[in-house]
């Protein structure tokens, strides 16, 4: 799982997501932000550097948005996928 800001590092989306990656609970925090709940802003010195890096490494593997799963074989299914095709995917 690496964190991917659609709209960039410099975007809207780069602020919450920091806030989800050093929360003390990035599961919950996550959950709470797929729900629209508030998520309290939190902030961790390696934050910057892991979301810049991981950005920049789904941009090189052209993933252009999320939720993005990039399979061994090299394929990549961006957007939502059902649980009976990811299982069936992920048994090839």
């Amino acid at each position: 799982y690496l964190p991917f800001p659609r709209s960039g590092v410099n975007g809207k989306d780069f602020a919450p997501l920091k806030s989800i990656w050093c929360a003390k609970n990035p599961k919950d925090a996550m959950d709470s932000a797929m729900k629209n709940r508030r998520i309290p802003e939190a902030s961790c010195s390696s934050a910057d550097i892991d979301i810049q890096a991981s950005f920049e490494l789904g941009r090189a593997m052209k993933v252009r948005g999320t939720p993005a799963i990039i399979f061994p074989d090299g394929e990549i299914v961006i957007g939502y996928i059902d649980a009976k095709s990811l299982i069936n995917k992920l048994k090839k």
